[in-house]
């Protein structure tokens, strides 16, 4: 019975997926993570994602959010002191019973102890370049992300993103700079910017409730991220502008009223 209900929660696929995207890092990127920092993540993900089931009494599959919260910080974040990935791994879980407006998060839970941690610790970063660059992310990533989207109908926000980033890109590096198109397609296979696009900018708890709202606010993310990365060279653009981004989507939500997204009633569907 258990089984059969962990098979119609898309976040079982997610885990499923970033835990394989894990492994394959560690085993054939050589990705140097100590075990240790493995460990303190998710030990401090667990533990305060069950004080929060004690006080808020969630029920226990409210777990399944926390574990990909932990596989979303050990693939993006990057730190010297064990410490800080403890202060990132409180920092993605509290915020979402503590920011909230009208029962829904304001930020991205991954999002918000990525970017928080960098600015008060000074020893953390997002690391693009671990990734390397390969066609086999893109078919990955292209795949899982379609069995976990379609069923949350969050595809919408992925595909707007990287198209009108992907448009901006073309434009500016290969109509305008004359660049290489091979060159653009390298930047697009990049496993921190699809891991972004399909698993960050589309988590359905803190997007904006309306389809239409949520695919302009895709775009200006895109927008905004196209700047930063080719203007003011910071590759971790994405990351930054969902942030600032972020609390702008209970606004959002008043323009065009829906209900909010629900993992128990998406499940019993």
């Amino acid at each position: 019975m258990y089984l059969k209900h962990s098979l119609r929660d898309p976040r079982f696929f997610q885990i499923v997926f970033l835990g394989s995207f894990l492994i394959f890092g560690l085993s054939f990127l050589n990705w140097q993570i100590p075990i240790q920092v493995i460990t303190v993540v998710f030990l401090t993900i667990a533990i305060t994602q069950a004080l929060a089931i004690l006080k808020y009494k969630l029920t226990y599959q409210s777990i399944l959010s926390a574990i990909i919260s932990g596989l979303g910080l050990v693939l993006l974040l990057r730190a010297n002191e064990t410490s800080t990935y403890v202060i990132a791994g409180i920092l993605s879980i509290a915020p979402k019973f503590l920011i909230r407006y009208n029962g829904k998060h304001i930020f991205n839970p991954v999002n918000f102890g990525i970017i928080i941690t960098i600015l008060i610790t000074d020893d953390a970063w997002i690391s693009p370049g671990q990734w390397g660059s390969a066609s086999t992310y893109l078919l990955g990533i292209g795949i899982f992300s379609w069995l976990v989207l379609t069923k949350v109908k969050q595809l919408i926000n992925g595909l707007v993103f990287l198209g009108t980033l992907f448009i901006l890109e073309t434009c500016y590096l290969n109509f305008y700079l004359e660049w290489p198109i091979d060159f653009i397609f390298h930047k697009f296979t990049s496993g921190s910017l699809l891991l972004f696009s399909f698993f960050m900018i589309t988590d359905p708890r803190t997007t904006p409730k309306h389809i239409t709202t949520r695919a302009i606010w895709a775009s200006i993310v895109a927008v905004i991220s196209f700047y930063l990365m080719e203007f003011h060279y910071l590759s971790s653009a994405p990351f930054w502008v969902l942030f600032f981004i972020s609390p702008l989507t209970p606004f959002l939500d008043s323009i065009h009223k829906s209900k909010n997204f629900n993992w128990k009633q998406m499940i019993n569907n």
